[in-house]
């Protein structure tokens, strides 16, 4: 009997293996030639997926919420040289023909791809210590940012990457280095997405959603009336596009009254909140991606690898690094709890008692001021009412997490989450 168990456990596994590795190619199949809908449409037919198919959707339904915000701002001819908000300077092609776009389309637009990445994130939670991997060509992903349901080669999701970090087009064998896409190169950059990867784009999730709350638990709406030209090509109910006229007192004029306008009404407090828990899940998961990377014995195109493994940056992150990592998630979690304060350093200049003190990010967070003013919040008579006394986070904490990684734990910190 020991005999025929072995071998039909001995097929079974072979059987998921060639199954994976089959699926892996229909998906970039998938990507190569189809739009992100149609992807997901298809995806969505498979009776009772596996998880590496639960992989796919989850990766097509995180680039859809990306894809929103890619045909949003090419729709609306957005100057993504001026555009600074994150999500928001997405980089876009030119549009010849914008439409008009209003404040209320900017609010609607960050809770759609809100609405896409909380799809996408409960998708990606019922997949728990799979040990499956999807080797995915990353890069290959079409965003079609005109929404003409075609992907032309500068739609492809290398074109933004090469925006951000153009050093890794140069990496790519056989990549143009005049700035064109090579389709054939950026196939050959594959992720073995696998357990630790869902928990690590999970994580991403959670980090975009709890910042656009941030964004949308303010009233920003005189300030795109004032300053919306400068973002978009037709912003409507606004002022109008200046003619240019090189008049650089005008412009002077025009920035300090732009200081003097980033005071923002707190008009949905509870997003404070949500913030506050994304953040906190953001760290929870951080703590299972480096548990799943821990108990990997693989080494296939690893996107976040373990000290044993070489990952696909040719990055390696040592023993001590991660340790570090796992203080820094502590240091954080401490300060979203209220266990750690943020020191003031203008604040302590008017305190006549040696009382360590500190703001009390939870508080503040559970309990908001009535508006957002960067420049109160500097000066600190706005956040005053959350100065109290207590054990502060200190500087010399953040150097050391900045030392272990060799300066650029900012870095370090984008990559691995």
């Amino acid at each position: 009997m020991k005999l025929p168990v072995c071998l039909l456990v001995f097929v079974c596994l072979v059987g998921n293996s060639v199954q994976g590795e089959e699926f892996s190619s229909q998906f970039e199949k998938m990507m190569e030639t189809k739009t992100l809908t149609q992807i997901d449409s298809q995806l969505n037919q498979i009776a009772n997926p596996s998880d590496d198919v639960k992989m796919a959707i989850g990766l097509t339904k995180f680039a859809r919420a990306l894809e929103t915000l890619a045909q949003a701002q090419y729709r609306f001819g957005a100057n993504n040289q001026r555009l600074q908000v994150p999500f928001m300077r997405f980089p876009v092609s030119h549009n010849p023909n914008p439409q008009p776009v209003t404040y209320q389309n900017l609010r609607e637009l960050l809770i759609s791809f809100q609405n896409e990445l909380t799809t996408a994130d409960n998708l990606l939670a019922t997949i728990n210590k799979s040990s499956s991997t999807l080797d995915v060509p990353i890069l290959l992903f079409g965003i079609d940012e005109n929404g003409d349901q075609k992907i032309e080669i500068h739609e492809r999701l290398a074109r933004i990457v090469f925006a951000l970090n153009p050093r890794l087009a140069r990496t790519l064998p056989g990549q143009s280095q005049d700035g064109d896409i090579a389709l054939d190169s950026i196939k050959t950059l594959k992720i073995g997405f696998d357990q630790t990867d869902v928990y690590w784009l999970r994580g991403y999730c959670h980090l975009m959603l709890a910042m656009s709350d941030f964004i949308l638990a303010h009233d920003y709406q005189h300030f795109f009336e004032l300053f919306g030209y400068l973002f978009y090509s037709d912003p409507k109910d606004a002022w109008p596009v200046p003619k240019y006229d090189n008049n650089n007192m005008i412009d002077i004029i025009q920035l300090i009254a732009g200081i003097h306008e980033l005071n923002f009404k707190v008009n949905e407090p509870k997003r404070y909140e949500d913030c506050r828990q994304h953040f906190k899940q953001v760290i929870a998961l951080s703590r299972q991606c480096f548990e799943a990377a821990a108990l990997e014995t693989d080494n296939n195109h690893e996107w976040l690898p373990n000290p044993q493994q070489t990952g696909i940056l040719d990055i390696r992150l040592s023993v001590e690094q991660i340790q570090t990592w796992h203080q820094f998630l502590d240091e954080s979690e401490n300060i979203l709890e209220g266990k750690l304060l943020i020191p003031h350093p203008n604040l302590e200049r008017f305190e006549p008692e040696a009382i360590s003190k500190g703001i009390n990010l939870k508080t503040l967070m559970t309990n908001p001021p009535s508006h957002f003013d960067p420049i109160m919040y500097l000066q600190g008579d706005l956040i005053k009412p959350y100065y109290v006394p207590g054990t502060c986070t200190s500087e010399e904490t953040w150097d050391s997490f900045n030392d272990m990684f060799r300066g650029n734990f900012l870095g370090f910190a984008i990559w691995i989450n």
